[in-house]
């Protein structure tokens, strides 16, 4: 595998005021992140374990260079003032650990060993993970792409390994687990809305990050819980109503999917609700709301379709504690048995626990607002709680005497005994977490998960799930919500309203072009996780037997198999402006050597290409032309884009998709962002500025271009001087590349907006010529 290191680094400057004085902190790691950005899920992972972000769940402000699970990826919006800088859908994401001493029992923070990494806070993490309860050791970026960066055919590259891989490793206080989790992500478009992660959990003894063991001891009752926070969309919720606050709010409905082992979250409004029409966060205007849903532009009118959430791929049994009532010697758990955590019939039977006296999982669930705050005792109490798991269990309907049992839906028989994550609806509920165990961990003992991160465009059609907005659980399941509701905007006397928003708008004028192929729902998107894990084919929920469900995480291989299909990879290309102005397009033949290397994975073999173009990097992206296999210019291929409505100083983005004789389409990992442009002048004369006057906004079209204006007939080297009708300067622009145009977004030099007006502009050269004009400004 050719291996490519890199990352982004945090810089901290950290003053920490520790109360455990034992510990030396010298060689403490910083804290560091890298971003998953191969696919159409993007997400920023750290070395503290933390995903997406510490922890925020009210108001939280997002960047560009910090997905926080976010897809689709791309988006950017400037509404007047208001900048919107993607569609996330994470507050945060961690890893809990708590666990006992062997011999020292109890659930309180002095007898219960812990360590929270991630996952604790309202408005901002509270307190940080970092130097409290994770403390880094690394982390490391690696690509397995198939091709290289010249575009030539990567001779490494591994088809059953992912193409991104990020490994970050920290340990924790004072559980002394260190834990390792390898993050993988795909282009493949049947595969690229899901992140996969496998998690080793080592019993080392490493309390302070140095990697060296600080205590040997085996530790009892381990519980291990995954918890995410989860709110679509980060844009939907700070566009609807302009509120421009990304929190959650009561239409933020959680789902459990039992047959996928799914939890995830969904913006949908009940009747009760003031604004029953308001599910997936519809587009506020109504002229604007119609054409976004039937073109997609800035994903379509949905501003809130996704339904975001995570899957369990695998959980350990190995190490799961024996629990034996009658066996003391046998017993691994003294608390279980104690505490009466679990009923026992006269022989130490319980259909909690299986053949080998493990417990069945998951151990525990926590489903709640938020709003997760200190004291310990408060989370090792209601968050985190391995004593409270006696209650929300699948029972067998024919042995019970419980009207209500007899009534509650059972996924499968395998879920007998078990522990459900919830078993009706709520609302407002954006913290999530799912918890395994009890674990018994003698010195350098591991247990292993896997965990998929998900996002669909919705639910899957006549699905059953468990949750939504139905409080009473003998209604349950319900089905998933594909979006097959009725969705009105009004405002000013204009209203458009959608009967159906699948039947009216995505099935007639498709679904936005970052559903990339037909895995949409986010059932779909975990389906194909599932696949992608096992390496093999999985029938669909409605053709299981029961009794012998096909995604059970405890049936699958402790590491990932990855063996699914591979497309054949898009090309590299170059696109450069030509002096007659029009854009060109090439790249190298290499590609079609690829289904010669791997004939056995690929989809199909390699039959033509498509071309595409875009006004935004997220798309809707318009099918310019096609090449077949072979049509090149000389030993490359080449296509012009001749298109005059094109103009010069725009911005437009490409993309070349390889395509196989089936169809399958490769992923567009080669879009790239140009500007058009002529060469430059070779000697200064007339220069324009258009458009002149500016009247409220520019005609240019793409992204950030509504504040645009162009200085054309500019030499290579040269600088623009702006300045107001008095004569204050506003603005200086160094011109230094030789193109024909430069733009300027009517920044000034104090950071602020143009004012309208009437405003002059020299333009000097370094050989001392000189042009002026004057342009002017009305918003």
């Amino acid at each position: 595998m050719k291996c490519q290191h890199f990352g982004r680094l945090i810089v901290l400057t950290v003053t920490l005021i520790f109360q455990h004085a034992a510990l030396n902190f010298a060689q403490l790691q910083p804290r560091d992140f890298r971003v998953h950005d191969r696919g159409m899920l993007h997400q920023t992972v750290y070395n503290t374990g933390e995903l997406s972000q510490g922890w925020s769940y009210g108001g939280h402000e997002t960047h560009p260079d910090f997905p926080l699970m976010e897809w689709p990826p791309y988006l950017y919006r400037a509404i007047g003032s208001e900048e919107f800088w993607g569609t996330h859908n994470c507050f945060g994401g961690a890893v809990w650990i708590s666990a006992n001493e062997l011999g020292i029992w109890g659930y309180t923070e002095n007898t219960r060993l812990h360590s929270f990494s991630g996952g604790v806070g309202k408005s901002e993490p509270d307190p940080p993970p970092f130097g409290l309860w994770s403390f880094p050791i690394s982390i490391d970026e690696v690509h397995n792409y198939p091709l290289n960066e010249d575009g030539t055919l990567n001779q490494d590259y591994n088809p059953d390994e992912a193409e991104e891989i990020i490994t970050a490793k920290w340990a924790t206080y004072n559980t002394g687990i260190t834990i390792e989790r390898v993050s993988r992500q795909w282009s493949y478009p049947d595969y690229d809305d899901f992140i996969i992660y496998e998690y080793t959990f080592t019993n080392t003894g490493d309390l302070d990050g140095d990697d060296i063991p600080d205590t040997t001891r085996t530790l009892a009752d381990v519980l291990i819980q995954f918890r995410y926070g989860l709110s679509p969309s980060s844009y939907g919720r700070k566009r609807y109503g302009n509120e421009f606050a990304w929190r959650k709010d009561d239409d933020n409905a959680a789902y459990w999917d039992p047959s996928y082992w799914l939890i995830y979250t969904q913006s949908v409004a009940p009747e009760q609700f003031a604004d029953p029409l308001r599910a997936g966060h519809p587009e506020i205007i109504p002229e604007d709301f119609a054409r976004f849903a039937q073109t997609g532009q800035f994903g379509g009118g949905l501003m809130s379709p996704q339904a975001a959430g995570y899957s369990i791929l695998y959980y350990d049994t190995d190490k799961l504690s024996i629990i034996d009532p009658v066996d003391a010697a046998r017993n691994q758990s003294y608390q279980v048995v104690h505490d009466g955590i679990i009923s026992f019939d006269s022989t130490g039977y319980s259909d909690r626990l299986d053949a080998l006296g493990r417990a069945k999982q998951p151990w525990m669930t926590d489903r709640s607002k938020g709003k997760i705050k200190m004291p310990v005792d408060a989370l090792l109490e209601k968050n985190h709680s391995f004593h409270l798991s006696t209650n929300n269990l699948y029972v067998d309907p024919a042995t019970s005497d419980s009207i209500a049992a007899a009534e509650q839906w059972l996924p499968d028989p395998k879920w007998i005994g078990r522990r459900y994550i919830f078993d009706s609806g709520n609302d407002d509920r954006a913290a999530l977490g799912m918890g395994f165990g009890p674990y018994y961990l003698e010195p350098g003992e591991s247990v292993r998960f896997s965990t998929a991160e998900v996002v669909g465009f919705g639910g899957r059609p006549d699905h059953p799930v468990v949750g939504g907005l139905e409080v009473n659980a003998f209604n349950q399941p319900v089905l998933a919500e594909p979006w097959d509701l009725p969705v009105e905007v009004e405002k000013d006397g204009v209203t458009v309203r959608y009967e159906s928003y699948l039947n009216d708008v995505l099935l007639k004028y498709g679904y936005p072009d970052y559903v990339n192929s037909d895995v949409i729902s986010v059932q779909d998107v975990t389906h194909k996780a599932f696949e992608a894990y096992t390496g093999r084919e999985i029938p669909m929920p409605n053709e299981w037997t029961p009794g012998s469900p096909q995604c059970w995480p405890e049936d699958n291989p402790a590491h990932g198999v990855y063996r699914m299909p591979i497309p054949i990879p898009a090309p590299k290309i170059e696109v450069v402006n030509t002096d007659t102005g029009t854009v060109t397009l090439r790249w190298d033949r290499d590609v079609e050597d690829f289904e010669n290397k791997f004939p056995e994975r690929i989809t199909g073999k390699l039959a033509k290409f498509y071309i595409y173009r875009a006004d935004f990097a997220m798309g809707p992206w318009s099918l310019l032309d096609s090449l077949e296999l072979g049509e090149t210019v000389g030993l490359e291929y080449e296509y012009a884009d001749i298109d005059r409505s094109f103009k010069v100083a725009e911005t437009k983005y490409y993309a070349v998709t390889s395509v196989d004789e089936y169809g399958n389409q490769s992923g567009k990992t080669n879009f790239t962002k140009h500007e058009k442009n002529i060469g430059p002048a070779s000697n200064l004369g007339k220069v324009y500025v258009v458009p002149n006057p500016f009247v409220v906004e520019s005609s240019f079209t793409g992204e950030n271009t509504e504040h645009m204006l162009g200085f054309y007939g500019l030499p290579s080297e040269c600088t623009v001087y702006i300045y107001s009708f008095a004569g204050q300067l506003v603005h200086t622009m160094e011109h230094d590349v030789p193109e024909y145009s430069t733009n300027w977004t009517q920044l000034t030099i104090n950071k602020q907006d143009l004012a309208s007006g009437v405003y002059y502009f020299v333009v000097e050269t370094p050989e001392g010529e000189k042009s002026h004009g004057k342009f002017i400004v009305i918003k």
